[in-house]
């Protein structure tokens, strides 16, 4: 430091403005822009904390603190949702960005999926492999559904369906739905079973929670998640299921999905969108999660057992955290129901996915209804080729025409 500014400086009789007034011009300069640069910091680093404080976001947590209440299904809440958001706007934001995340990832998988040379042959049987083939038609609220499902080659049949229609009331106004869901139970029936019975159930209770005072996108999607963590929380018998769910309200399709069931959307022209994505342990979306959880993936296993990342159920497997590291988490996507008038929701199990894309399945149903195919018989002759096809698994496949 030059010898004359340090004297200055040190000079214990001299007050900061006279102390000031004694630098020379050029010494004046610098020691004024270093005290403006000092300011500048102090200001951004002042606005910075004030705006991460009000945008602040605790989002769905997870907590051992649930036990079962009753034999129905009712389960005391200890803190499985915490309170969110300080910042409306900024919440409506981050939801609508993450849909379009989980939107971009099914549709990513979509395109990277190879073909399995799915062939469509005119050949047709009510049975096959020796096993029936379980067929409902029927129409909920204008929207025709047609359901095939069958056992194949396995010995027992751990699918499950669900075809609902119901309304929630919110401040004297009913909003009517339909619910349609696929459930693909491992480790026996029992899960899939519970699902396909009880989600409605919760998913009533969820979206009166979230919606108190008008029903909103925010509140749809915070009580699909909350819906099937708590589903989860409330199961304790042995096995677990996968979930991929379509539910139509207020003029838009949601789709919640956990495992490797699969929804995807076929317009009037016959093009397909993929609306739920595969949650398989390999895939880098989730394998990290799961090592977060003190579990691994092996052989594209959760713990070399389980084939899918997400599932509700498989309280079984743990990782070193003395957690499950299966998580329950639903990946949400909405799309508007205008943009796929006149045309299908498929919902199937990875028995029809495991030999035929979702390229090539929407490609089948284009045909199918080009040639005037009977709506009924599409998801029967789908599931009749899945198994001609080489599928090792139950099959399960539900249309609905919008």
């Amino acid at each position: 430091m030059n010898n004359s500014i340090y004297n200055i400086f040190i000079s214990k009789d001299l007050t900061p403005l006279s102390w000031f007034s004694q630098l020379s011009l050029s010494q004046k300069v610098v020691t004024g822009l270093a005290m403006i640069a000092l300011a500048t910091l102090s200001l951004l680093y002042l606005t910075k904390t004030f705006f991460l404080s009000k945008n602040k976001i605790v989002s769905f947590k997870e907590t051992n603190n649930i036990t079962n209440e009753n034999k129905k299904g009712k389960i005391k809440e200890e803190g499985i949702i915490e309170t969110v958001a300080l910042n409306p706007q900024f919440i409506k934001k981050t939801i609508s960005q993450r849909i379009e995340s989980n939107k971009k990832d099914a549709i990513e998988q979509q395109m990277k999926e190879e073909k399995k040379g799915f062939l469509m042959e005119e050949e047709l049987a009510s049975s096959i492999a020796g096993k029936p083939i379980f067929r409902e038609y029927r129409t909920v609220d204008g929207k025709e559904i047609s359901l095939a499902c069958c056992e194949g080659r396995r010995d027992t049949m751990e699918d499950a369906h669900l075809i609902e229609s119901d309304y929630i009331q919110v401040q004297g106004k009913k909003h009517y739905y339909q619910l349609f869901g696929v459930f693909d139970g491992h480790g026996g029936s029992e899960c899939s079973a519970y699902v396909a019975n009880d989600l409605n159930m919760w998913l009533q209770e969820a979206l009166q929670n979230n919606n108190e005072n008008e029903l909103t996108e925010e509140g749809i999607f915070k009580a699909l998640k909350e819906c099937f963590i708590k589903l989860d929380a409330a199961y304790s018998e042995k096995g677990g299921t996968t979930a991929t769910v379509a539910f139509i309200i207020d003029q838009k399709i949601w789709v919640a999905n956990v495992g490797d069931s699969r929804t995807i959307l076929i317009d009037e022209k016959g093009e397909v969108i993929q609306a739920s994505e595969d949650a398989k342990p390999a895939s880098k979306n989730y394998y990290k999660k799961i090592e977060k959880l003190g579990g691994f993936v092996r052989f594209e296993r959760v713990n070399e057992i389980l084939g899918v990342a997400r599932a509700i159920g498989d309280k079984t497997i743990i990782g070193d955290s003395g957690k499950c590291c299966v998580s329950p988490n639903p990946k949400i996507t909405c799309y508007p129901v205008e943009e796929f008038k006149n045309g299908y929701i498929l919902l199937a199990c990875d028995g029809l996915f495991d030999v035929a894309s979702t390229n090539e399945v929407g490609k089948a149903i284009k045909e199918m209804v080009a040639d005037k195919d009977i709506h009924d018989f599409v998801s029967l002759k789908l599931v009749y080729q899945a198994i001609k096809n080489g599928s090792q698994d139950n099959v399960t496949v539900m249309m609905v025409k919008l």
